[in-house]
């Protein structure tokens, strides 16, 4: 057995880690009635009817929507004529009548067309957003790789946006078809952008983003606990007024797609439960509902499970001269694993204790050299340096970055 003195402690480590409840998913369904969850709120709703010139079948290519906004942070994102549309500062590029709807078409290969909403606050309810809007070809062009959705988040900078979300929108035909995707980190200050990277003629109608006041709130999901391989306890908010909750589990992929379902609407009127039946290292996808008498929540978002077993250390039998070999289960879908050891010091009297005694001075970098930093002078690309485990250091552990 190991010295008493020494405790051991081994970690598998995957680079598809576990997804935790809190990963904001985008997922596509079919059309949701959303009434039924409660009041229904239109952040934005056009239906184009000011893109009267033109026709579906031919557009008005001469016309020319955009217009110049002096105060715009972002003018490329707000550049289209209020007199368009029923909520000024939408933005386009490459975008035309068409009869009551927007036809999409760029002809240079080095330009988008696009036409996104303004800026919107889609932080209430939780921020679970959805989006939707109808779309076809205006040509049979046979296999189109789809539009691409953006929701663009300038909440955090007014003037250069970070992506909440990007999506390639797929199975649009000559046929028109609403498509409906959900968010559930809407901020207070975003936007939606639809657009075309392929040059063809896009039409593009009834844009809407609605968020719903629910009779009933989506719960709020928390990293999952007690994975075991075969099993797992999800975990949630209490949401007031809720007489219990249902559980679905799914298989999955790496992709995201959900394939058939596991557990199905498992009651519970705890905030938590323990599901059963898995294999270890698959991957499943889980959500959950709040119910309070007749009314359902909308469910939260599909939360990834792709967890770790926790490796078992067998007994170490001896150890010569201060060394000995670790032996462990594998652990499916483990890449590597993280082998630490511990000493214990045990203070059996009153007095002064050094925990750790160390002034760096043998640190280098990788050439071996000394790094030379002072307050003055830093190094050039802060940035590019990786947190990593310093060496020549008289305990082992430090990691540093800059």
């Amino acid at each position: 057995m190991l010295k008493s003195l020494t405790m051991a402690a081994l970690v598998a480590a995957s680079l598809a880690v576990s997804g935790t409840a809190q990963a904001q998913q985008t997922q596509m369904r079919a059309a949701t009635d959303l009434t039924q969850y409660g009041t229904v709120v239109d952040i934005v709703n056009e239906d184009f009817s000011k893109f009267s010139a033109g026709s579906e079948t031919a557009p008005d290519f001469n016309a020319n929507i955009n217009t110049t906004y002096s105060d715009s942070k972002i003018p490329y994102f707000e550049n289209v004529d209020a007199k368009y549309t029923s909520q000024p500062r939408w933005g386009a590029s490459f975008a035309y009548p068409a009869g009551g709807a927007v036809c999409l078409y760029s002809t240079d290969e080095d330009y988008v067309s696009h036409i996104n909403t303004p800026i919107i606050d889609a932080s209430g309810h939780g921020g679970l957003t959805f989006i939707r809007f109808r779309a076809r070809l205006l040509e049979n062009v046979g296999n189109y790789p789809g539009l691409g959705l953006h929701v663009i988040d300038f909440s955090q900078n007014p003037t250069n946006g970070s992506y909440l979300l990007i999506k390639q929108v797929k199975g649009v035909t000559t046929e028109w078809q609403e498509f409906e995707y959900i968010i559930y980190n809407g901020t207070s200050k975003m936007l939606v952008n639809i657009n075309d990277e392929n040059n063809r003629k896009v039409l593009i109608d009834d844009v809407r983003v609605q968020q719903v006041n629910q009779y009933v709130e989506t719960p709020h999901l928390l990293p999952h606990r007690a994975y075991t391989g075969n099993s797992f306890k999800p975990a949630w908010n209490k949401v007031e007024g809720a007489d219990k909750y249902l559980v679905n589990v799914y298989n999955s992929d790496t992709d995201g797609n959900i394939g058939d379902i596991l557990v199905e609407n498992m009651e519970t009127t705890d905030t938590t439960c323990t599901v059963r039946g898995l294999l270890p290292g698959n991957i499943y996808r889980y959500n959950v509902t709040a119910v309070a008498g007749d009314r359902l929540s909308l469910p939260t978002n599909n939360a990834e499970l792709y967890d770790l077993v926790t490796p078992v250390l067998d007994p170490v039998e001896s150890v010569e001269d201060g060394k000995f070999t670790a032996t462990w289960n594998k652990v499916p879908n483990a890449l590597y694993y993280n082998y630490y050891v511990y000493e214990e010091k045990p203070v059996t009297e009153d007095g002064d204790v050094t925990v750790i005694d160390e002034n760096f001075d043998n640190v280098t970098d990788w050439g071996g050299g000394s790094f030379g930093w002072t307050a003055d002078q830093q190094p050039t690309y802060p940035n590019e340096q990786e947190l990593g485990y310093l060496s020549n250091v008289n305990q082992t552990g430090f990691t540093a970055t800059c």
